[in-house]
């Protein structure tokens, strides 16, 4: 909806009926802000449904948006409490990139019989 407006915004100011309800000044410079964050987390939407990505690429998507948007850390940091075991994510994203894995990793990521 927001897109929506943007795009069409120009030609609803020349509607008089609905002149009155278009967001002007500060309301619509927010809502343009608001339109390049969910531009954002599209984006990373979008690229968590591609098939090539992997639990590496979430990793560092998850931690880019941690990096702009702190609050989401409680539910996107690997050691989140959303985290069934945040070793065996951390090991795995560790065995993609070839990375060295520590103890506790290395015992998340072995089969129990």
């Amino acid at each position: 909806m927001v897109e929506r407006y943007v795009r069409i915004r120009q030609d609803i100011k020349k509607v008089v009926a609905v002149e009155e309800l278009i967001p002007t000044g500060g309301k619509h410079r927010k809502l343009l802000a608001l339109f390049e964050h969910i531009k954002t987390f599209e984006n990373v939407c979008k690229r968590l449904q591609r098939d090539e990505t992997n639990m590496a690429d979430v990793r560092l998507l998850f931690d880019s948006l941690v990096g702009k948007y702190p609050v989401m850390g409680e539910h996107l940091k690997s050691a989140a409490k959303i985290a069934h075991t945040p070793a065996f994510e951390a090991g795995v994203v560790k065995v993609i990139n070839r990375s060295a894995l520590s103890t506790a990793e290395t015992t998340a990521l072995k089969r129990t019989p």
